[in-house]
C-alpha cells in the first residue's frame, strides 16, 4: 500500500512494550493493524484502549513485528518500559 495523505505511513513509528515479571504487551495504533491488514487477525486476549491495542507477547505482538517487518523492510523499533504490575488485562478483549 503506497502511503498518501489519507493514509498514515508506519516506516518511521516506534512503539511501546509494556514489560511486567509475567506479562508483555505491544501499544499500536489500531489504523496500523488496518495498514498490515491484520484487524481481523488479532485474537481476544490483546486488548482495546480507545485507538489503540496492546497486543499481548506470544502470538499477536509476533504476528505484527512479522507484518511489520515485511511491510516496511525494517525492523519494529520498541521503547521497553518494565512495570511492577500492569492494568492492561483489565481492558476490554479487542473485537474488530
Amino acid at each position: 500500500m503506497a502511503s498518501n495523505d489519507k493514509t498514515p505511513s508506519i516506516h518511521y513509528a516506534r512503539y511501546e512494550r509494556m514489560v511486567s515479571e509475567r506479562h508483555a504487551w505491544l501499544r499500536v495504533p489500531v489504523e496500523h493493524l488496518d495498514i498490515l491488514n491484520l484487524l481481523k487477525r488479532i485474537s481476544p486476549f490483546s486488548k482495546k484502549d480507545g485507538k489503540f491495542v496492546w497486543l499481548e507477547k506470544s502470538l499477536d505482538a509476533e504476528r505484527f513485528r512479522t507484518a511489520f517487518e515485511w511491510y516496511t523492510g525494517s525492523s519494529l523499533e520498541q521503547t521497553e518500559k518494565p512495570v511492577e504490575h500492569t492494568t492492561v488485562q483489565k481492558m476490554p478483549a479487542y473485537f474488530p
